[in-house]
């Protein structure tokens, strides 16, 4: 073999292993796992409606890549959605029998 067929075959082999390396970290490694985290806020579901009605940037910059607690009635409950006072909606990864509407 030629050298320029090796370099083409070890490019090709190195793209695979990095799209597969890509693919694996943003499917698997990157996910945080919220329920080890500790809360940074605790806020009623009303409060936290109005201030992004109020102002979206500040709220987002607030509140944004934190584990915050919400706080209200259940108003609906279907499988692993939950929502609170007919404003927040809660995607749970299991469903939980526990919670039940108000």
């Amino acid at each position: 073999m030629n050298k320029k067929f090796k370099i083409i075959i070890f490019s090709i082999v190195a793209m695979i292993i990095l799209a597969f390396a890509g693919y694996y970290y943003v499917m698997h490694g990157g996910a945080r796992n919220v329920s080890n985290e500790k809360t940074a806020f605790t806020i009623s579901s009303k409060k936290i409606t109005d201030q992004f009605a109020t102002n979206v940037d500040i709220s987002n910059k607030k509140y944004l890549d934190k584990a915050i607690a919400i706080t209200g009635n259940v108003t609906a409950v279907n499988g692993k959605e939950v929502i609170l006072d007919n404003s927040i909606i809660c995607n749970l990864k299991e469903v939980d029998a526990t919670i039940q509407k108000d």
